[in-house]
């Protein structure tokens, strides 16, 4: 599981979403995929159309949101 320090700079409120200190707003969330491939014995890995998703919080005062497009996950 991922860790992501901006938490660290939240305190989580009684809705259950997190107020960021440095600037007062609430964190919002991007859904990052990430396409699941498939190691095949002496060939390229393949993709069979299953994603992960990541569900990354951001401050979208204090920074942009992270990319919609995660890495690929090898299984």
């Amino acid at each position: 599981m991922a860790t992501y320090p901006i938490l660290e700079e939240s305190d989580r409120i009684e809705t259950g979403e997190f107020r960021h200190r440095p600037c007062g707003e609430l964190l919002d969330v991007q859904v990052i995929t990430h396409p699941v491939h498939f190691a095949i014995w002496g060939g390229a890995p393949i993709g069979g159309g299953d994603v992960e998703l990541e569900y990354a919080p951001y401050c979208a005062t204090c920074g942009e949101a992270p990319s919609q497009y995660g890495a690929p996950v090898m299984r």
